[in-house]
């Protein structure tokens, strides 16, 4: 990602569980924190690539049913605030 730090002008984030089928799956749009990705590295990745700007959760309630839509926007929201958290102990 350091390679074109300087080029990003959005991010958009989500979680999913590593695997590749080629058959479309591999984008799952999790809440962060709830599949395989090392958010601790990727946040130290985005930080050190010069990346200041706003960022965005890509998300979808798959799999998140029995919430209501409250319940989900909350959880998100509160994962948004750990990856921040994660950001900023970087420096």
């Amino acid at each position: 990602m350091c390679q074109y730090g300087s080029r990003l002008m959005m991010l958009h984030l989500h979680d999913n569980n590593g695997y590749i089928t080629g058959a479309g799956e591999e984008d799952q749009y999790l809440l962060p924190l709830d599949g395989t990705i090392d958010w601790k590295e990727t946040m130290r990745g985005i930080y050190n690539a010069g990346y200041r700007g706003a960022v965005a959760l890509e998300v979808t309630n798959l799999g998140y049913e029995r919430l209501n839509a409250g319940e989900f926007l909350q959880i998100a929201y509160e994962r948004a605030k750990r990856l921040e958290k994660l950001y900023n102990g970087v420096r």
